[in-house]
């Protein structure tokens, strides 16, 4: 089986001048492409993530604020 694979890849290696080779390489590129835009996709979902809990956070922070004088002022209602 292994005579055949390197049969074959010598045929197409002098058929297209370093044709597997090339196309190997071609696909290590592309590879690198997805991956680095893998990364950037990931870095941008991060920073999204650190902007939605920052708004979270600060919205919980007033609403509990807005309940806290709400209270107060409920407790000082006259009966």
């Amino acid at each position: 089986m292994l005579a055949k694979w390197s049969m074959a890849n010598e045929a197409l290696d002098s058929a297209e001048g370093g044709g597997v080779d090339q196309a190997l390489d071609r696909i290590e590129r592309a590879v690198d492409r997805l991956e680095a835009a893998a990364h950037r996709i990931g870095d941008t979902e991060t920073a999204v993530l650190s902007e939605l809990t920052t708004r979270h956070r600060k919205l919980k922070d007033k609403v509990a604020s807005e309940l806290r004088q709400l209270d107060l002022l409920l407790a000082n209602l006259p009966q």
